[in-house]
């Protein structure tokens, strides 16, 4: 053998790489059987092998499958449309001897991904068993990773010999049925993982309920805490976490209730936060809440539900002006939810977005995505998104209402949209109106810029049937590698009447645009190919021939004030 393959370190690295997929992206060594078959090799491989083998349990049925098939038993086996899951129980307790053995893989588990997978479970009374080892000493001493999805109250116990001072990395779900005791357990974790860095305390969708109290005092005993993703928090924690000079990343839903009182009426800074996610049923208590603290984060995104006013949204736009480093923001996503169903309509009388309720947020001139997302009726021009570009020089990612659209006929015109090409050069998503009425004369003269971006969503921009050889000829020019123009393709805005024929005269512009991109190609390729070389031109007394050389004929030809060259190559 080899002396470097005596290395540890180097052994180590070679059983990782074997580990990660193929895009080197993901950690999978219950799929590869080169593992096992390394660790069977020689000594030198058995402890770095095994210890990638059993770096990160997927479930954890290899825990009884590394036993003697006397102790475990397929109990059930789920079958669904996309995979099968196989339960696995316990037959008898294990002895001592089989302890031992479970506690030489498991101390080589760093990360546990799942508890309750598709891939497979372990039965409630095969979990309850392993809460009991015959030892001191800890049963998974080397863990930092652990995701705890069980949804069965029953099996919660086992996560006091999951946890340990070593753990950093903690997710834990759907809390939603658990009573006091499951609870208490929860409780019990500041002393149990005191280390704790990255925390996640979600329920499942279908439940938005938490113990608020019982998971803000649990945050407030972490002081080294770099990302916090809880569904509900109170005042108290937010208090906490701005304390916190770790802390990059937050994530939570607000909910007034809980933050009454709590804050007072102090600035509250975060000294370190780059990321802020919030979700909030009420924009206004939202903004009342932000407008006392204080950030420089990159990245801001808002959820919020039901109807306010424009003005709450103008004056939740200032809130951000407010409450942001303007230098440091780089992402803004406000999001209205529940606008993906049609049945959600807005209030009567309900105004449109202008450029006005939008402005504040042109303070922030280093922005790279915007993503403005409402239920409203929106109302901008090509002055109006030109100073919107002006503002974001930078800008890579805009979008405008993707899911219901802007629901009016004006927008912005070819005309504009080249204008606002022009000034945010960096541009490689675009979703916005298009306002095609009276554009149905091919333009004469080439628009470019040339854009390196494949797509555009027009979202429910109308058009007329004599508008789609000009709009197709226009976009060919302006997106030179244009391969798909989405148009009227969510949920909401199919439902509109005419949208199943706007729609069809869109697919009809991304085909005649393709073929068009394609011909503009070519053509690109031909002119490159039949350029000379200037000192390879010679002069002629006739006035349609004006340069010959000795390897070939190059050919120009003059009518009036238009010319074109022929490239002919001598064959021998």
């Amino acid at each position: 053998m080899h002396n470097a393959l005596r290395i540890q370190e180097i052994l180590s690295n070679v059983f990782n790489r074997v580990c990660m997929d193929q895009d080197k992206s993901e950690w999978q060594p219950n799929l590869n059987p080169s593992l096992a078959a390394l660790a069977r090799t020689c000594r030198a491989f058995q402890e770095p092998a095994l210890d990638a083998l059993w770096f990160q349990l997927d479930d954890l049925t290899p825990l009884l499958k590394c036993l003697t098939q006397d102790v475990w038993a397929l109990s059930v086996a789920l079958q669904t449309s996309q995979c099968r899951t196989e339960v696995i129980g316990i037959r008898r307790p294990l002895s001592e001897s089989e302890w031992g053995i479970l506690q030489g893989y498991t101390r080589r588990i760093r990360v546990i991904a799942s508890i309750n997978s598709p891939t497979g479970q372990l039965a409630e009374t095969a979990i309850q068993a392993l809460c009991y080892p015959p030892m001191t000493s800890p049963l998974f001493p080397n863990l930092y990773q652990i995701k705890w999805n069980d949804f069965r109250p029953e099996t919660l116990p086992f996560i006091r010999q999951l946890a340990g001072p070593k753990v950093t990395n903690l997710t834990v779900g759907d809390l939603t049925s658990w009573g006091p005791a499951e609870l208490s357990i929860l409780g019990s974790l500041r002393h149990l993982c005191p280390n704790v860095k990255q925390v996640q305390i979600l329920p499942t969708p279908k439940h938005d309920t938490l113990p608020t109290d019982i998971v803000s005092e649990l945050l407030c005993s972490w002081t080294d805490l770099q990302t916090v993703k809880c569904r509900s928090i109170n005042g108290n924690a937010l208090l906490h976490l701005a304390t916190l000079e770790m802390l990059e990343v937050l994530s939570f839903t607000f909910d007034r209730r809980s933050f009454k009182h709590s804050l007072g009426t102090s600035i509250v800074q975060f000294p370190a936060l780059r990321r802020l996610f919030i979700t909030s049923l009420a924009l206004p208590s939202l903004s009342k809440m932000m407008r006392q603290l204080r950030m420089s984060i990159e990245a801001l995104f808002i959820g919020f539900g039901g109807w306010p006013t424009i003005q709450h949204i103008q004056s939740f736009a200032i809130t951000i002006q407010e409450s942001c480093a303007q230098g440091d923001m780089h992402f803004i996503d406000l999001r209205q939810l529940d606008i993906s169903d049609p049945a959600v309509q807005a209030p009567a009388g309900t105004g449109p977005l202008t450029l006005g309720d939008l402005f504040p947020l042109t303070c922030f001139s280093n922005l790279v995505s915007v993503n403005l997302d409402t239920g409203y009726i929106v109302n901008l021009g090509d002055d109006d998104m030109l100073a919107l570009g002006t503002a974001w020089p930078n800008i890579r990612h805009l979008s405008i209402n993707e899911q219901r659209g802007w629901r009016t006929s004006s927008g912005l015109t070819p005309q504009g949209l080249v204008r606002l090409l022009q000034q945010c050069k960096f541009l490689r998503k675009l979703c916005i109106v298009i306002d095609t009425s009276d554009f149905s004369a091919i333009p004469l003269d080439r628009h470019g810029p040339v854009l390196r971006s494949t797509c555009i969503n027009v979202l429910d921009s109308a058009i007329a049937p004599d508008s789609v050889t000009a709009l197709a000829a226009f976009l060919s020019d302006v997106y030179p590698f244009l391969e798909t123009i989405t148009a009227w393709n969510t949920r909401a805005m199919s439902k509109r009447p005419d949208a199943a024929g706007y729609k069809k005269l869109w697919n009809k512009v991304q085909v005649l645009a393709a073929e068009m991109v394609m011909v503009r190609t070519q053509e690109r390729r031909w002119n490159v190919e039949a350029r000379p070389d200037d000192d390879e031109l010679l002069g002629s007394d006739n006035p349609d021939m004006e340069g010959v050389s000795d390897s070939g004929s190059t050919v120009t030809r003059n009518h009036g004030n238009s010319s074109f060259r022929i490239c002919i190559q001598n064959v021998r």
